[in-house]
C-alpha cells in the first residue's frame, strides 16, 4: 500500500515537470516589455569578476540581445540554434546567467560553443529583480540607448528571429 501511494506520488511529481518542460517549449505570444528602459545593474563578467557589466555596457548605441539563461535550464538549451543564427548575422548576444555558478557556467558556455558574444553572472539573482524576470529563459532586445523594443518569456523558436530582427532595426 505504502508502494502505491509513493508510485502515485512520483507519477504525478514527474508529469508536472514534464508539463512545466512542455509548457516553456510552447509559442507563447510576444510579451510587451515590462519595462521602458534598461535597469541600473551591476554584475560580474564570467571570464573578468574585475569587471562588470553593467546599464552604461549597453549604452553604446549598439542594439544587442540580452537573453537571462541558466546551466540547469533545459529550455536554455532548446532556445541555443536561434542564439546562433542571430549570432551568425553579427548580432551581439549577452548572456547574463541566472543563479548559477561560474563553474557551471563555464562548462555550459564551453560545451554550447557561440551562442553568447559575452556572460555575464548574476548569480543571486539581484539584477534580474530589475529586468521584471520572471524565470528563464527570458530575452530582451535594447536599442543601445537605454530603450528595450521586445521582450519574450520563454525558449525563442525560430519564429521569433523576424521578431527580434524587426525590434534591432534590421
Amino acid at each position: 500500500m505504502k508502494n502505491n501511494v509513493l508510485l502515485y506520488i512520483l507519477v504525478a511529481a514527474a508529469g508536472l515537470l514534464i508539463g512545466v518542460f512542455l509548457y516553456a517549449l510552447t509559442d507563447q505570444k510576444t510579451q510587451t516589455p515590462p519595462l521602458a528602459s534598461v535597469p541600473e545593474f551591476q554584475i560580474p563578467y564570467l571570464n573578468d569578476t574585475n569587471t562588470q557589466l553593467n546599464r552604461q555596457t549597453l549604452l553604446d548605441g549598439t542594439p544587442r540581445v540580452v537573453n537571462f539563461f541558466a546551466s540547469w535550464c533545459a529550455p536554455c538549451i532548446v532556445e541555443l540554434p536561434q542564439l546562433r543564427a542571430l549570432q551568425s548575422k553579427g548580432i551581439p548576444i549577452v548572456g547574463i546567467a541566472f543563479q548559477d555558478t561560474p563553474e557551471n557556467i563555464t562548462a555550459f558556455v564551453n560545451k554550447h560553443d557561440k551562442a553568447y558574444s559575452i556572460v555575464a553572472i548574476d548569480g543571486k539573482g539581484a539584477a534580474s529583480i530589475g529586468w521584471g524576470l520572471l524565470g528563464v529563459p527570458e530575452t530582451f532586445v535594447t536599442d543601445g540607448n537605454g530603450n528595450i523594443t521586445w521582450h519574450f518569456r520563454g525558449a525563442l523558436l525560430p519564429e521569433h528571429l523576424p521578431e527580434i530582427e524587426a525590434a534591432l532595426g534590421r
